[in-house]
């Protein structure tokens, strides 16, 4: 009988197949890895320095891959030596990619979600945000209080 079981649960697995699934995709579309040194983070209130910025302890990495004309990413790893909890994250977001010689951004909007990450070459530090649709809010507070919270997009694309 267990060994019933093992096999049941063996042949239960999903099988990949190429052009089937996400993981295969995955490995041909993201051809391009890249990490960025964090050496700082952003802070909500000002340092002793009056500023916003607090040198982090160790140096941490965030590994993003893109695709091959760097147009699409997905972050595969935030590491900061503070945020341990939340290094690793969603491999299945897919980000816009807008590169300057001052900053990278990725960033992912629809209807209802407006989010990213904002990396700063120059000082070395990235900050993730995110909104939702002021239509979400207004249907999702009275249920959720912590959605008040949130900063909001309209459609036009005006933040609040």
């Amino acid at each position: 009988m267990f060994f019933a079981m093992i096999a049941v649960a063996m042949f239960a697995q999903p099988r990949f197949s190429p052009g089937q699934n996400a993981p295969v995709r995955f490995n041909t579309m993201y051809t391009v890895i890249d990490s960025l040194t964090l050496e700082q983070i952003p802070t909500p209130f000002p340092t002793e320095d009056n500023d916003y910025l607090m040198e982090l302890p160790h140096t941490g990495k965030m590994i993003i891959a893109y695709n091959a004309d760097r147009t699409k990413a997905k972050v595969l790893f935030n590491g900061t030596p503070i945020k341990r909890h939340h290094s690793v994250i969603n491999h299945f977001m897919e980000y816009d990619v807008k590169d300057s010689e001052a900053r990278l951004i990725l960033y992912y909007k629809d209807d209802a979600v407006f989010c990213g990450y904002i990396y700063d070459k120059t000082v070395k530090a990235c900050k993730y945000f995110q909104a939702i649709s002021e239509d979400d809010k207004e249907k999702l507070g009275e249920k959720l209080p912590f959605i008040k919270r949130l900063p909001t997009f309209s459609s036009d694309g005006t933040w609040q």
